[in-house]
């Protein structure tokens, strides 16, 4: 005949459970979180290649009467979304899966008290985060390491910004000077021409006086 369960243990029995549910409910934002980040940098990766093909091809458009590269419209737009991703990432799931653990640590520390069981995965898990050297450098938590994460790939996307401002600007200066040069050519060939008319002009004064 099996016994029922003393108070004590279900107690503990209830505690585990609830373990049980926080932990996968902490790899559940955690897998959200990576979904985030590897379609956030495909989508970058995207972008940045329409990029790179807009300013090989010199693509502007017209806004308002002003003449914008279809480049530096790209990255602009990069910019609003890769920030979108950043605090979707940063002040949206990984507030859930911080709330989610610091509830881990909680039952842990009441399953330690109450039945003795060595249970400290989620601190442990905390722990090690923490000790892990960013860059091989300095220990950071892991919304620094998030930030950095977002920074930098900012950074880059506005590099590529200023590279087809540059572009844009270089090409500018190229189409006037091309303009002055056309310019300057007609103005010789018109004056070219009109040489000999005055010169004929002035013969034919000269004849008839």
């Amino acid at each position: 005949m099996v016994s029922n369960p003393t108070p004590p243990q279900q107690d503990t029995m209830a505690l585990m459970d609830a373990w049980k549910q926080t932990i996968s409910v902490q790899m559940h934002f955690n897998e959200i979180q990576m979904k985030v980040r590897g379609f956030a940098i495909t989508l970058l990766v995207a972008l940045l290649g329409a990029t790179g093909l807009a300013i090989k091809e010199e693509v502007t458009g017209t806004l308002c009467g002003y003449t914008i590269p279809l480049s530096v419209c790209i990255l602009v737009i990069t910019l609003i979304v890769w920030f979108a991703f950043w605090f979707i990432d940063r002040h949206w799931y990984h507030n859930l899966l911080i709330g989610s653990v610091k509830e881990g640590e909680a039952l842990e520390s009441a399953l330690q008290a109450n039945a003795l069981l060595p249970i400290s995965l989620t601190k442990t898990i905390t722990k090690e985060s923490r000790e892990t050297k960013f860059l091989w450098v300095f220990k950071s938590k892991a919304r620094h390491k998030l930030s950095f994460f977002y920074g930098g790939l900012a950074l880059v996307i506005f590099l590529f910004l200023i590279v087809a401002s540059l572009s844009n600007f270089h090409s500018s200066l190229k189409t006037i000077e091309v303009a002055l040069e056309n310019n300057a050519k007609a103005v010789q060939s018109s004056s070219q021409s009109a040489t000999p008319l005055t010169y004929e002009k002035r013969k034919e004064f000269n004849q008839h006086f």
